[in-house]
């Protein structure tokens, strides 16, 4: 077989799906082998028969191939009409293709390739070309999905399924153009091995089809545009008997539809899971007992740590399910940048302020109390609770405001102020701090501080 022409195509063709479709690399190489040292004046019609594509198909391809591409604004290919000279009637188009620009990527691919192949495999087999030969280097199935994508329905524009771009490989493989060594490359990459001629015997391009005996390309499947055959299940090709009901098909009385069947047949028998690590529930003597939490270990990032170091002593009785709540709680106000010594004192004092008999759950006390974002009553940001961040101090704008709830229901009433959390100040900046304390320096000023007046 002998070499055939070959066409220069550029990589930005190739790679660009946004503003290229697959089918315009058929036509932009057959315009191109047809332009070799003069201009291409071969009708649509003509072309649509050169490449095995419709009309409309051609058409529409010259279109994106005559505008500038969205992307970059590259026009791949110019035309210029013509008239006769005497009758003035119409013309075939003369077209052409741009040259190359200096240091522009490139593909070298024989139009043999544009010929035989349809649209999306003659992209890939171009894109394998590119990164085989200069590349050097194995594409991932992924990376083949996202180098072709959808260009049409409700999936437009979106990267092909692994499923769907083996398929297209396998097809490709069958095809003769290139061979696959599955799973021989690195990281378990499929060595692909991209050939200039078919291995064995193809359609030629008028459509005639090759010598009996020649293997046939495999069907695509259903992410390939086609209908898939009946071993994979969807559309039906024969009745299923087992889900027909002969005996039982009268209709009840007054008309309707029959809903379930009469003599209950179909319900299975109890069954007893006790023991079964699959089954949801326990099944025992006095009724479905909840199964024991069987999910991953728990594991919390050190921050989260620091700020439930008052709740301690209950982390043992919550379900790791409603740690991981609080932990995300806690973290998204981290990350809205709450302070975590602001965090840690807002618990602490709600734990303060909380009897014991109230902690009955507490996990659902950490999540709807502790952990709870409640708006200061007199709007200042500084205060919680009725305190004030930092300092612990009553916050002198909500004792102005009157009461709005019953007494021993506010939640921003702070604490009575004992001996025992009497404020002290600072040596340095006079600040105020209550002990007992969580640092050993000021905040403001860092100057050593004591626990005792």
């Amino acid at each position: 077989m002998g070499r055939g022409q070959w066409v220069r195509y550029p990589l930005r063709l190739v790679v660009d799906t946004v503003s290229y479709a697959d089918a315009d690399t058929k036509v932009y190489g057959k315009v191109k082998a047809l332009s070799r040292g003069r201009m291409c004046e071969a009708s649509v019609a003509k072309l649509a028969e050169y490449t095995g594509l419709s009309t409309s198909a051609v058409e529409k391809g010259l279109g994106r191939l005559s505008k500038p591409a969205p992307t970059d604004g590259v026009e791949e290919a110019t035309r210029r009409q013509r008239s006769h000279r005497v009758t003035g009637k119409g013309r075939t188009n003369e077209r052409t293709t741009r040259p190359l620009d200096a240091g522009e990527r490139y593909i070298d691919a024989p139009v043999r390739a544009a010929d035989t192949l349809r649209g999306t495999l003659h992209r890939l087999y171009l894109l394998l070309r590119y990164t085989t030969h200069v590349e050097h280097r194995d594409l991932t199935l992924a990376e083949i999905g996202q180098a072709l994508r959808h260009h049409g329905g409700k999936h437009a524009g979106e990267p092909l399924h692994e499923r769907t771009a083996s398929l297209l490989l396998d097809e490709l493989e069958d095809a003769g153009w290139i061979t696959q060594d599955k799973r021989a490359g690195y990281r378990a990459r499929h060595q692909i091995t991209v050939h200039d001629d078919p291995v064995h015997l193809v359609d030629q391009p008028d459509g005639t089809p090759p010598p009996p005996g020649t293997p046939a390309p495999s069907t695509p499947g259903a992410e390939c545009g086609a209908a898939p055959g009946a071993e994979c299940g969807a559309p039906a090709y024969k009745e299923d008997h087992a889900l027909t009901d002969l005996e039982n098909n009268d209709a009840p009385p007054g008309g309707g539809v029959r809903r379930r069947r009469g003599d209950r047949k179909w319900a299975a028998t109890p069954v007893d899971t006790f023991g079964n690590p699959k089954s949801r529930g326990i099944v025992t003597a006095e009724g479905a007992a909840q199964r024991p939490y069987g999910g991953p270990s728990l594991s919390l990032s050190p921050r989260v740590w620091d700020v439930l170091a008052p709740v301690a002593d209950l982390l043992p009785r919550i379900s790791p399910f409603v740690l991981r709540a609080a932990a995300r709680e806690i973290g998204r106000q981290l990350d809205a940048q709450a302070h975590p010594d602001d965090l840690h004192d807002q618990i602490l004092h709600r734990r303060q302020r909380t009897a014991a008999a109230n902690l009955g759950d507490p996990g659902r006390w950490l999540l709807g109390v502790a952990l709870a974002n409640w708006p200061s009553p007199c709007g200042l940001t500084d205060c919680v609770d009725g305190l004030i961040r930092h300092t612990g101090t009553p916050c002198k704008a909500c004792a102005a405001l009157p009461p709005r709830r019953a007494p021993g229901h506010a939640r921003g009433h702070p604490p009575p102020t004992t001996a025992a959390t009497a404020l002290q100040h600072c040596p340095g900046c006079s600040a105020p701090y209550r002990p007992p304390l969580r640092h050993t320096t000021c905040r403001l000023c860092h100057h050593p501080l004591t626990d005792t007046a």
